[in-house]
């Protein structure tokens, strides 16, 4: 099983999109994500190192009515 962050980066391309105006929730970003790396044999990332890793690659997040999102992003 591959352990390494760099799968994030796969993960992003194959499951999301940029979509201006739009945004994604965090939890169901994390769900997906956990989706992906158990169909992938990839070891998921904790949340605060997916975070990271998405803060990284330049997704900006915030809290709305107190859930945290992820801008300009959805599901592809």
């Amino acid at each position: 099983m591959a352990t390494g962050a760099c799968h994030v980066t796969v993960f992003v391309q194959q499951r999301l999109r940029t979509a201006k105006g739009m945004s994604i929730a965090a939890m169901e970003l994390r769900a997906a994500y956990e989706t992906w790396c158990a169909e992938q044999g990839h070891v998921p990332l904790s949340w605060p190192r997916l975070a990271a890793k998405l803060k990284a690659l330049g997704y900006d997040k915030w809290k709305s009515c107190g859930v945290i999102r992820y801008r300009n992003l959805i599901m592809a």
